[in-house]
C-alpha cells in the first residue's frame, strides 16, 4: 500500500507567473528526484491570508498530491 501525502505552499502574490512556473518546477522535480510520484498538482489561486505574513494579506496557493 502506497502512502499519500498532500503538500501545500503558498507563493507570493507579487511573483510574475514566469517565476512561479520555475518555483514549481523545481519543487516538483525535487519531490520527483527522491522518489515521489506526482497524482495531482492543483494551482488553486490567489486567496486571502488569515494574517498578514511579511506585509502580504493574499497568497497563491498550489497543492501537490504525492504518493
Amino acid at each position: 500500500m502506497n502512502r499519500t501525502y498532500e503538500v501545500m505552499f503558498i507563493l507570493r502574490p507579487d511573483l510574475a507567473d514566469e517565476e512561479s512556473d520555475q518555483l514549481v518546477a523545481g519543487l516538483e522535480s525535487a519531490a520527483l528526484g527522491v522518489g515521489a510520484q506526482m497524482r495531482k498538482l492543483d494551482r488553486l489561486g490567489r486567496h486571502r491570508l488569515a494574517y498578514r505574513v511579511r506585509g502580504f494579506r493574499e497568497g497563491n496557493y498550489v497543492l501537490f498530491d504525492l504518493a
